[in-house]
């Protein structure tokens, strides 16, 4: 792995900002620029390991397709000898997961998140990009210069794109198995635990959903001791509602939690704008 004060091609590594799964990040610096940006290099193992190298590479050729204010910018790939990289927009801020618990969120503060993370996936959608992993981990909670909120939606890693919709077909296409389900138990929605050939947007809705319930209520939907027992629960579509873990919710919100969580996709919101507009119904006007 590299090490503080190590260079790669153009860019001193300055700090370890940590990582998981098949990869870790570093902030690093442009040696000539002076700029800083994140870099997400792929784990040792992994490596020599062709067809994640591709997978892994496959991410950064799919989120440099993508231009929105929410999304965290790829913009570079390096690649050297046991060393295979993207260089991305560097997000100063907190992942989602940290702020979830208590003090729970008011109506107005899941909208400051959930309107742009919605925008932002509803933009990448419309590119033919399904996201597939989107849970608490991956929103990062970044500041606009004057001290707002600017969440940023990350990894799109294991994305699918649709060969149906503009984008589709391309160079990433094909990159997960059709009787692979990649994700994160709890947050894969029934159709993507049962096999990724089924997976459009609506997977991504009720990903979302999960993670608006978790932030919500300070608990996830779907929890247990083993995978299996949460994939089932997920699939069962067993999760309480949120009103037992928060009786002050409102009931627009909950009512948005529930139909983002229905197990049969044609019951939850056809599209992110659709999920926005439930959010944005009780919103006092201006």
């Amino acid at each position: 792995m590299p090490q503080i004060g190590s260079r790669i091609d153009r860019y001193e590594v300055v700090e370890d900002l940590g990582g998981g799964g098949m990869g870790h990040v570093y902030k690093v610096r442009h040696t000539v620029l002076g700029s800083f940006h994140a870099l997400k290099v792929l784990n040792p193992e992994y490596v020599t390991r062709q067809d994640i190298r591709r997978r892994f590479l496959a991410e950064g050729q799919i989120q440099a397709q993508l231009r929105h204010p929410n999304i965290a910018a790829v913009t570079d790939v390096i690649v050297e000898e046991g060393i295979a990289g993207l260089l991305m927009e560097l997000v100063e801020g907190e992942p989602l997961e940290d702020h979830i618990g208590p003090p729970l969120p008011t109506p107005e503060q899941v909208r400051q998140v959930f309107l742009p993370v919605l925008s932002a996936l509803g933009y990448a959608h419309g590119q033919g990009i399904v996201h597939r992993d989107i849970k608490p981990a991956n929103i990062i909670l970044g500041r606009l210069p004057d001290g707002g909120l600017q969440p940023k939606l990350l990894d799109f890693g294991i994305a699918k794109i649709r060969a149906d919709l503009p984008g589709g077909g391309g160079a990433a296409q094909g990159m997960t198995r059709q009787d692979q389900a990649f994700g994160t138990p709890g947050y894969m929605s029934p159709e993507q635990l049962q096999g990724a050939a089924n997976v459009d947007p609506r997977s991504d809705v009720f990903s979302l959903a999960a993670t608006l319930y978790e932030y919500v209520t300070g608990a996830a939907p779907y929890d247990g001791p083993t995978d299996f027992l949460i994939m089932k629960q997920v699939v069962d579509g067993d999760h309480r509602p949120p009103r037992e873990l928060r009786p002050d919710i409102a009931p627009f919100l909950e009512d948005a939690i529930l139909r983002g969580l229905a197990s049969d996709p044609g019951e939850r919101f056809g599209s992110c704008e659709e999920f926005a507009e439930a959010l944005r119904a009780s919103a006092p006007s201006h």
